[in-house]
């Protein structure tokens, strides 16, 4: 099966976001420096993009696999959202 654009954006910017606060870690960049702050937040942005693009991929596998009729794949793709999202919304 191949991957859709979002998945593959997802997955670059997700882990380019990660390198980024990798990077600011082991240079031991500390918080009065303007470097931090930028790398920090645009590797945090990053990270967060990615993740949005992950949802959308899913998103769109989700939306094709009910068009296809394809029930016991739309079923796992929902149980495995559910494995995801359920232990941070019964915490609250």
């Amino acid at each position: 099966m191949q991957q859709s654009r979002f998945f593959q954006w997802g997955l670059r910017l997700g882990s380019a976001g990660v390198l980024l606060l990798l990077g600011v870690i082991i240079s031991g960049i500390a918080a009065p420096n303007p470097l931090f702050s930028v790398l920090t937040l645009s590797g945090i942005v990053l990270c967060g993009t990615g993740v949005l693009l992950f949802g959308i991929s899913w998103l769109q596998t989700m939306i094709q696999a009910l068009r296809s009729r394809d029930y016991k794949r739309a079923l796992l793709l929902l149980l495995g959202a559910a494995l995801i999202l359920l232990p941070d919304l019964l915490r609250r």
